[in-house]
């Protein structure tokens, strides 16, 4: 068996999720395809911000900290 573990930052630029709990069940049906057994936990959300074709998230280029900044509670977009 092997366990994987993973950091995902998932830009709702349709804003069809409400909530934390949105995104784990919106997670968790994605998996329900696969083969294996999922359990999320410390799921955060970002402050909210407009969604542009040139915001820096949207490149494949874009590190850890340019998705970070979201989440920061001090720096507003």
């Amino acid at each position: 068996m092997r366990m994987f573990k993973a950091t995902i930052y998932y830009a709702d630029e349709e804003e069809m999720l409400d909530d934390e709990s949105d995104f784990k069940d919106h997670l968790e049906n994605l998996f329900e395809q696969s083969y294996g057994i999922t359990h999320f936990e410390d799921i955060d959300k970002s402050h909210e911000f407009e969604w542009d074709d040139d915001i820096d998230i949207n490149s494949t280029k874009a590190g850890k900290e340019t998705y970070e900044k979201y989440f920061d509670k001090k720096v507003s977009e």
